[in-house]
């Protein structure tokens, strides 16, 4: 159209006569072989070809539209083909993701807080760590039944002394001078380690592996020091229970009893044996071992309490009063007695009705 334009201004005025004259003045094409490469003749001129365009990154392959409409009249839309084009996109994307590498580890039964998983499935202690870092500040008595168990659960996995294994701790708090039995009772084998924590500094003090099962042994809280013993409190000291066998070579885990009691001699008639209860324990130690003059071997000292007065009661250590290999009791004193004086408050009120 816009060539037969220039044509008809050409014709009505000279000073018009801009038009490219490289143009035809007359139709462009008869047939789409007379345009250039990628074009089509429509209404006698050259358009491009709608299958030539570029689509995404794909070659396009197929018939060109055919259009359809009666030749001269230009109402056929240009491109409105019935052929069936089969593109075949060829993108190339280049993914090259590394996600090639080792399996991540895993052990079992699962490491402690302290320890990872190493590439050979074996849990290794982090650097820098040691066995009482495990280890908080739970107290047991020196009198004193706890049933416990040593597992993945209850208790702490460390290496220690070349093993891996579960750890069960308690801390023994007493007075200066004390000695306490401990027994660990299980039906498996047992390790217990005695250490000294109280400065964080995890020193190793004893370790105990005396049987199959059962180990029994003394902590002394007297050690390097000379009675009469000052009533203060003793350095704390951790008692930690493991099994002998590692984890994976043989029993590593069960349950077992943590027994502590106080033992007020060793020597004399009433050696090594504990007593009935605590107060028992208590009393009979402040008569013996914070007042000078009495021994295990030649009294049955009167008890006294928290003050540091009689309570009307004498500690049963002498053949007259006990049988070895019993526990120690308290016997009552009678009016008049020693141990009725008047620091148990005899005379008065606060006198103990055996004493009156």
């Amino acid at each position: 159209m816009r060539s037969s334009l220039c044509a008809l201004l050409w014709l009505t005025s000279v000073a018009l006569a801009g038009c490219p004259t490289a143009e035809p003045l007359g139709a462009a094409c008869a047939v789409s072989a007379d345009c250039p490469t990628g074009q089509l003749c429509v209404d006698k001129a050259c358009v491009d070809d709608p299958a030539s365009l570029p689509v995404g990154e794909g070659e396009g392959e197929g018939d060109p539209g055919e259009g359809e409409g009666d030749p001269g009249e230009g109402e056929g839309d240009p491109g409105e083909g019935e052929g069936e084009g089969e593109g075949e996109g060829e993108g190339e994307g280049e993914g090259e993701g590394e996600g090639e590498g080792e399996p991540a580890p895993v052990c079992t039964p699962s490491c402690g807080e302290l320890q990872r998983c190493t590439a050979t499935n074996v849990c290794t202690n982090d650097a820098g760590t040691g066995l009482c870092d495990n280890f908080g500040a739970s107290v047991i008595d020196y009198f004193a039944d706890l049933n416990l168990n040593l597992n993945g659960t209850s208790g702490e996995r460390y290496t220690y002394d070349s093993k891996d294994r579960y750890f069960v701790n308690r801390v023994i708090d007493a007075r200066q001078g004390m000695l306490v039995e401990v027994a660990v009772i299980a039906a498996f084998d047992t390790v217990a380690y005695v250490i000294n924590d109280s400065s964080q500094q995890c020193t190793e003090l004893a370790a105990i592996d005396g049987s199959y099962g059962d180990e029994r042994f003394k902590v002394n809280f007297g050690a390097g020091l000379t009675p009469p013993f000052s009533g203060n409190d003793a350095t704390p000291l951790d008692v930690a229970v493991t099994s002998f066998a590692a984890i994976g070579a043989g029993t590593a885990s069960g349950a077992f009893t943590l027994q502590t009691r106080g033992i007020l001699c060793t020597t004399g008639n009433a050696a090594n044996d504990v007593t009935d209860s605590q107060t028992t324990y208590d009393q009979c130690f402040r008569a013996l071992w914070e007042r000078s003059g009495l021994s295990c071997e030649a009294s049955n000292p009167c008890a006294r309490n928290a003050a540091g007065d009689t309570t009307g009661k004498w500690c049963g250590l002498q053949s007259n009063v006990h049988t070895p290999g019993n526990p120690i009791t308290l016997g009552d004193d009678a009016y008049g007695g020693p141990c009725c004086g008047s620091s148990a408050g005899c005379p008065g009120a606060g006198c103990p009705a055996n004493c009156l």
